[in-house]
C-alpha cells in the first residue's frame, strides 16, 4: 500500500511539475519524485 501511495504522489507531483518539459521530461520527473518519496517513507 506504501508504494501506491507512493506512485500516485509521484505521479500527481510530476504532472504539476512536469507540463513545461515533456513526455519524457514527466517521466524521468516521476521515477526521481518516486525514489526521493522512498527515502521519506
Amino acid at each position: 500500500m506504501k508504494k501506491l501511495l507512493r506512485a500516485i504522489i509521484a505521479f500527481w507531483a510530476a504532472r504539476k511539475l512536469g507540463g513545461s518539459l515533456g513526455c519524457l521530461g514527466t517521466i524521468i520527473l516521476f521515477f526521481v519524485i518516486f525514489w526521493l518519496l522512498g527515502w521519506i517513507f
